[in-house]
């Protein structure tokens, strides 16, 4: 949703309704809408790092594992 909508043109209650919680819910488990956004980032660059060829014990970051 904040891809398509934008940070700011995405309420958290429009997220909580898609994931099927509660605004409160999701405010109480990342703490604010900046929270859920950086776990929702963390989520898309764990994804992208998967489908690239680096070892898991890398750890690298999204752009160590593009410069590699």
């Amino acid at each position: 949703m904040f891809a398509r909508q934008g940070v700011r043109g995405t309420a958290v209650a429009a997220v909580a309704e898609r994931a099927g919680a509660t605004p409160s819910a999701l405010i109480h488990h990342f703490g604010s809408k900046d929270g859920l956004v950086r776990a929702d980032l963390e989520e898309a660059d764990r994804r992208a790092l998967q489908r690239l060829p680096v070892p898991a014990y890398a750890e690298l970051t999204l752009d160590e594992a593009f410069e590699s």
